[in-house]
């Protein structure tokens, strides 16, 4: 079979009214995940070419398939390009799990490490490719050097050959995940990271995003008053190593946050523990978290937050503190307090 199916869980506390953000992902079906080989492929800034002028493959290494015009514009751009074969450096043998975006947090987790997964379950990956951005960011190189696998960064002033390149598709739209492979990819991080007493113990964790350029609590002050009173844990995640990360959430009851990349750490946490996300009023697309909560076993709340203009990923939040008071108060009551 080229497909498969998933079921996911309902949010825990589903309203009727909000039933239009979630229920087109209730069921999904995707195309499943696989290795292919292609022989002589020129690679020159995280692009795919063969015969060193024709675009290929675009669907392997963007976020999705090339439109038809924007093809036809790079290859004739690339025919009037002179080769220039002295910057043209050969590779062998070579695997590719990457996009343009799995660079960033949340798509490297979410997206690239699926490709990985597939790629150490399948076979020992060759040499992994990636392009220089990827080179400053602490959590691809740390991972990869943990798992022991072989990786350089692509110069983009050189073009390369690879004459043997094990491509992974990906393992399903981003945003949407193989429920085994996430899981084993959480199952490995876990092995790789978690000392068997971990000492970090903190109840419940709620992510900052106050040092972040967008998607910050507007009413800062009012909210963290709140949490501080249902016993959260506040922390910028972006001041903490990743194996520090790792330790904090999986020693976790809770772990909640604004829509951001720091949800991503609930890879981290146990089955069956819970997640929090503040989410904007209407927004139906943004259901990443929704789906990764779903895919790895966990429970997940959301709350609506105000968003100027249905900008859900470029504004600011306004919590209601009333709502959102009675909101943990119900879910997560503290004991000897809340009855």
């Amino acid at each position: 079979m080229s497909k498969y199916k998933i079921k996911r869980k309902l949010p825990e506390n589903l309203n009727n009214e909000d039933l239009f953000m979630f229920e087109h992902e209730f069921e999904r079906t995707f195309q499943k995940i696989k290795l292919i080989n292609k022989k002589n492929i020129y690679i020159n800034k995280f692009q795919f070419f063969k015969g060193d002028k024709f675009l290929f493959g675009s669907k392997y290494w963007n976020m999705n398939e090339y439109k038809f015009k924007r093809k036809l514009k790079t290859i004739v751009k690339n025919l009037f390009l002179k080769n220039n074969h002295s910057k043209i450096e050969i590779i062998k043998n070579a695997s590719w799990i990457a996009n343009e975006k799995s660079h960033n947090y949340f798509h490297w987790f979410g997206d690239a490490l699926q490709r990985v997964e597939f790629l150490i379950e399948k076979k020992y990956p060759e040499l992994i490719l990636l392009s220089k951005n990827y080179e400053n960011k602490e959590y691809v190189t740390e991972i990869l050097d943990g798992l022991n696998l072989n990786y350089i960064f692509l110069d983009d002033n050189k073009t390369y050959l690879v004459e043997n390149l094990d491509i992974t598709t990906h393992a399903a739209v981003s945003g949407n995940f193989d429920s085994n492979l996430i899981n084993n990819i959480s199952k490995r991080l876990k092995n790789l990271y978690l000392e068997e007493n971990n000492k970090n113990y903190i109840d419940r964790i709620w992510i900052s995003r106050q040092s972040a350029d967008k998607r910050k609590i507007s009413n800062t002050e009012e909210v963290f008053d709140i949490l501080d009173d249902y016993d959260f844990k506040i922390i910028e995640f972006e001041n903490l190593k990743l194996i520090e990360q790792i330790q904090l959430v999986n020693s976790a009851k809770v772990l909640g946050g604004v829509h951001g990349a720091g949800l991503t750490n609930m890879l981290f946490l146990d089955k069956n523990k819970d997640v929090i996300e503040i989410r904007g009023s209407g927004d139906y697309k943004n259901n990443c978290f929704y789906s990764l909560s779903s895919a790895l076993d966990l429970n997940y709340y959301y709350f609506l937050a105000k968003v100027e203009n249905n900008n859900y990923y470029g504004s600011d939040y306004f919590v209601d503190p009333q709502r959102f008071k009675s909101f943990l108060k119900l879910h997560f009551p503290v004991k000897n307090r809340d009855k």
